[in-house]
């Protein structure tokens, strides 16, 4: 009998500690309304994932919150379909709204993973949709957003990992190399799709590229031949008079020819020289803007590489003559400026740029439709540097003898100029090396 009423208390403890647990465990969750069951679900409305610089940005919409309390809340994700709690989870605690968002972080670079939300109640776990993504897809044209007809672009995929991978060039051809190459045969907007695949996952990525024709195409303006006044004539004098070099005033004869309508742009020089080489101070997203920091022996090599890409027997670019230049610029028009008596409605100079190079062709043209003959930058002539024209050709050759200097010269003015070097008879000169962020060029072409 000791025995038994012995065991009675223990027994009696258990019973009571029980008593309590269920106490407790029921006091974390809301009273539950009369004629309401205990195990109304948690509905998932929608999720979504946008990837964003490698983390994953999330938001969760929840279309009831079920009657019981939400007591944790989160992702799960693996790479294996369908995480659960015992794979990597990130658990944001309890809920009490409908909605929530999240970042997640840590996912390794081109491997593919499955990851779903999930709430948890005090009947269990519930999952959200399924979602799949690969971070670090990506790539890059090496013409950047401009492409060319007839030039290959060579398309570089910087996705990690082992993905297979597709592309759709946006012109209706496609390909299954990693790193593909392609040559565009229309002009227009295409939009170029990276597909990356891993681990059941697929993930795109797209480039919007404009194909155009050759920046060359309509380029050339024709100059008709004609006799003009080189040098200081009257229109030219400033308050100080005339520079010395630009006397003594003489008849030169101009063959026809023809001449670039603008300067050099840096979309130019890169279709030649390479997407990637731009020698330009003002250089970010400024395609069209004059190339600049040129020298004259890098802009006669520029010449040397377009000539390349002639048909044989095709007239050859040059740099224009001095002779020649001046001609154009003054247009058969008695103007002190390239176009106009007013500097400021023909081109850039230091009292009008802002302190920067400027978009071509914004300025008004001249007679012979050519842009920014006055200002925006120098540009260099075939010509070597003499301080007279005293003995200089009078056909409209560029005069090349070096018995005074090595210097070439420079012509029209600059962003960085005073106003009156941007006068049609206005000269400078520098060494053939020297680059500056005024320095540019354009071309000129015999018939």
């Amino acid at each position: 009998m000791p025995m038994k009423n012995f065991s009675i208390l223990p027994l009696f403890l258990l019973c009571a500690t029980a008593l309590v647990f269920s106490g407790c465990t029921i006091e974390k969750e809301p009273p539950i309304p009369e004629g309401v069951n205990n195990i109304d679900p948690v509905g998932f409305l929608s999720s979504e994932l946008v990837l964003v610089s490698g983390k994953i940005q999330t938001t969760t919409q929840l279309s009831s919150l079920g009657n019981l309390n939400i007591l944790h809340h989160g992702w799960v994700w693996g790479e294996r379909m369908d995480p659960t709690l015992q794979d990597n989870t990130l658990d944001l605690g309890e809920l009490t709204a409908q909605s929530f968002s999240t970042e997640i972080t840590g996912l390794e670079p081109g491997r593919g993973y499955h990851l779903r939300p999930f709430v948890t109640t005090g009947m269990g776990t519930t999952y959200g949709p399924a979602h799949c993504t690969i971070s670090g897809v990506s790539f890059t044209a090496n013409t950047g957003t401009v492409a060319y007809l007839g030039v290959e672009v060579q398309f570089m995929n910087e996705t990690p990992g082992n993905s297979t991978y597709s592309w759709d060039f946006g012109d209706g051809k496609t390909s299954t190399e990693v790193s593909p190459e392609h040559t565009y045969t229309g002009t227009g907007t295409k939009t170029v799709r990276l597909t990356a695949e891993n681990n059941g996952c697929q993930v795109s990525k797209t480039l919007t590229i404009t194909v155009l024709s050759d920046p060359f195409d309509g380029y050339m303006v024709d100059i008709p031949g004609g006799v003009f006044m080189m040098g200081c004539t009257p229109e030219q004098q400033t308050e100080t008079g005339c520079d010395s070099d630009e006397l003594v005033v003489r008849e030169v004869m101009v063959a026809g020819f023809m001449m670039g309508k603008t300067e050099i742009t840096q979309r130019q020089w890169q279709f030649i020289m390479g997407s990637n080489n731009n020698p330009s101070f003002f250089h970010q997203n400024k395609p069209d803007y004059p190339v600049e920091q040129v020298s004259w022996l890098e802009a006669k090599a520029f010449i040397d590489k377009l000539n390349q890409t002639l048909p044989a027997g095709a007239p050859l670019y040059r740099l224009p003559s001095e002779a020649e230049w001046e001609y154009a610029a003054r247009g058969n028009q008695s103007l002190k400026y390239s176009g106009s008596t007013d500097r400021d409605s023909v081109g850039w100079s230091m009292d009008n740029s802002g302190d920067s190079t400027h978009q071509v062709s914004l300025k008004k043209k001249n007679a012979f439709g050519l842009y920014d003959m006055s200002g925006n930058v120098w540009e260099w002539v075939e010509d070597v540097y003499h301080n007279t024209y005293d003995g200089a050709p009078t056909d409209g050759s560029a005069w090349i003898d070096m018995s005074q200097t090595s210097n070439r010269v420079r012509r029209g003015g600059a962003w960085t100029a005073d106003p009156t070097n941007c006068r049609t008879a206005n000269r400078a000169s520098s060494d053939p090396t020297t680059k500056n962020s005024s320095f540019g060029f354009r071309l000129a072409r015999s018939y």
